[in-house]
């Protein structure tokens, strides 16, 4: 529906205030037809980025960058998008392994939660016994 509004866009556009009456179009306003646009834009920056998000090589330094962009360009979004918000299960989990991947300093708390996942920092030589 939103694309079809874009297609008459121009038509209101060259249209006279008395003309956009005479059609019932008084409502549509330059200012609302240019909310209306706008959110089509939105809606199509946010859908290429969903798509991105589906891609199967994507590593979680990817996602957080994506992420990060998304919240640059809507900053609305940052309570659901931003690094310790309340989707992430475990925040200095997720964050110490983005900074591995950027190769950025831990803080403590990011390196004890990743202690587990260190070479050599199993106790048994048996690959069966840790699953």
């Amino acid at each position: 529906m939103l694309e079809r509004y874009i297609i008459f866009r121009p038509i209101l556009d060259q249209a006279s205030h008395s003309e956009v009456n005479k059609l019932g179009l008084s409502y549509m306003l330059l200012t609302e037809n240019e909310i209306v646009f706008d959110l089509l834009r939105d809606l199509k920056n946010l859908h290429q980025i969903t798509l991105k998000l589906q891609d199967e090589t994507l590593t979680l330094c990817d996602v957080r960058t994506i992420f990060d962009y998304t919240i640059s360009v809507y900053p609305q979004m940052q309570k659901y998008l931003h690094c310790n918000s309340s989707i992430v299960q475990n925040s200095k989990f997720e964050n110490g392994l983005v900074k591995l991947l950027r190769k950025e300093k831990l803080n403590d708390d990011e390196s004890f939660s990743l202690k587990l996942f260190e070479v050599g920092n199993f106790k048994t030589n048996d690959p069966c016994e840790i699953i």
